[in-house]
């Protein structure tokens, strides 16, 4: 295990930024419990970096990568400040290779539309494995699904779902899905969101609170619902997004035992 080296170090910082990102196809993890959960993955590391006086737990973890021929630096607690996204950061983090995902085309589906908050972004595809779905799809006003704030909220779920960006949203839904049913969250629906029926595999989508769904997207729509409430003007979407899952899966859940 080396110093981390001034490029190195120049590298990593760099990652902070979105543009940067993009331009080295590379994005940070940060923390033991995010990079125990990449070491299982099938993301490609570049580079493990530890601050001096690192634990034995997070020594262990290092090994792990080493043994898989990632190289693995030591630096300062004031360079690792530097190069960390986090205000008080553990003491590892990884610089790692950006994955395309392909679309899973006969499962059901999340979709979000012009969300820009990343933590928001982090908690559904979070929620979104804990209920078993497969995929989520981002519009290109999305929030990168690299974004580091989003990355640590997935909590580790962005390693292993198919987050699918770079693709046209409203083009490829309907062609990627089209026997689908596509539903959307919306403050404006009339349907409550127990009285929807589903047919088959379905599509879920959200958009912002400040800007819903866009209105090319809603015209995709095959219905839109409301989950009936008290009190708040509205609800975080990233709660909507849990609420409606539940009730979806449910349904779905239903229809197998009905059919």
């Amino acid at each position: 295990m080396n110093n981390l080296t001034t490029g190195l170090i120049k590298l990593t910082s760099s990652l902070k930024n979105k543009k940067k990102r993009e331009e080295n196809s590379l994005f940070l993890v940060e923390g033991a419990k995010l990079c125990d959960e990449l070491y299982k993955s099938t993301y490609k590391t570049k580079f493990v970096v530890l601050k001096k006086g690192a634990s034995p737990k997070t020594l262990k973890h290092a090994e792990n990568f080493a043994q898989n021929k990632v190289p693995v630096y030591f630096t300062n607690e004031k360079t690792f400040l530097r190069i960390s996204d986090t205000v008080t950061p553990q003491d590892i983090l990884a610089v790692v290779k950006f994955k395309d995902d392909e679309t899973l085309p006969k499962e059901s589906f999340i979709a979000l539309d012009q969300i820009a908050d990343p933590g928001n972004i982090g908690t559904i595809i979070r929620t979104a494995e804990w209920f078993g779905f497969k995929q989520v799809i981002l519009s290109e006003s999305c929030t990168g699904k690299y974004n580091p704030k989003l990355v640590r909220a997935a909590m580790g779920s962005l390693f292993r779902m198919k987050i699918i960006t770079g693709i046209n949203f409203e083009k490829s839904l309907k062609t990627l899905f089209p026997k689908h049913e596509l539903f959307g969250a919306s403050l404006e629906a009339t349907n409550n969101i127990e009285s929807i029926k589903l047919k088959g595999k379905f599509g879920l989508i959200f958009g912002s609170e400040s800007h819903g769904i866009s209105k090319k997207v809603k015209e995709l729509l095959t219905g839109e619902f409301v989950i009936p409430g008290k009190g708040a003007e509205s609800l975080n979407v990233a709660v909507s997004a849990g609420i409606s899952m539940y009730y979806f899966q449910k349904r779905e859940r239903d229809k197998f035992i009905n059919d």
